[in-house]
């Protein structure tokens, strides 16, 4: 007699295993590098699995399902196969190559060889800031004179990404560096002394959580454009 076996699986599959991104691998970290690639393992599962549903968007709590993105690999550079056009901060900017700044989250659904798609997600945030801090209201102005030989010396500064690192805040008066006292938006220094009569050079480093740096430079004049002698 022939034998017929039968093979049934109505187990829906596991979650996708080991889901890392060599790239950007603390979920709680900014990363300035907005290319981002992920790697999974498939889990184990009765008729095996056939591939992914995943997805990436803002939500932390997404779960893919048949009509979203499909693979059947178990890595994959998200800005290669989806370059998402997301309006930022309600202005029209879009980003072509990668993702645009912001939190993201990645998220990823297994589907076994029988057409069982998994319940479970695996969601994977990623924080994007590619952008310098603004810095602002330079105080002296630029160019500006004033007979105050001690004059206040304020900067503002704003990250909207990943925020402002204040232990790299650093003021640069006359090429050397000053004891100011700064926070996440404001940094402010008096000097101790007079300052000469002339031009002073001030310069002003911020870089934000991500690595991103600007170094704005501006001069202000004490007393007269004339040094002391």
């Amino acid at each position: 007699s022939n034998t017929i076996i039968v093979y049934i699986d109505t187990s829906l599959p596991a979650v996708p295993a080991s889901l890392t991104s060599p790239t950007h691998s603390n979920s709680n970290k900014w990363y300035k590098e907005n290319n981002v690639l992920f790697n999974w393992s498939s889990p184990s599962d009765d008729s095996g699995i056939y591939g992914y549903y995943y997805s990436i968007d803002r939500v932390n709590d997404t779960m893919p399902d048949s009509v979203s993105l499909w693979t059947t690999n178990t890595s994959i550079n998200i800005s290669e196969v989806i370059a998402p056009q997301i309006t930022a901060n309600g202005s029209a900017e879009k980003n072509l190559s990668g993702l645009v700044d912001g939190l993201w989250y990645f998220h990823i659904v297994s589907r076994d060889n029988t057409g069982n798609v998994g319940t479970n997600t695996s969601h994977y945030a990623i924080r994007i800031d590619t952008k310098s801090p603004s810095v602002t209201n330079l105080t002296p102005a630029d160019n500006a004179s004033n007979q105050n030989k001690t004059p206040l010396i304020r900067v503002d500064y704003i990250d909207g990404g990943s925020g402002v690192n204040v232990s790299s805040v650093k003021l640069i008066l006359d090429s050397i560096i000053v004891n100011a006292t700064s926070n996440e938006t404001t940094l402010i220094y008096t000097p101790t002394s007079n300052l000469s009569n002339g031009i002073h050079t001030a310069t002003v480093n911020v870089t934000d959580n991500s690595s991103n740096y600007n170094t704005t430079t501006w001069k202000f004049t004490v007393g007269n454009a004339t040094p002391d002698i």
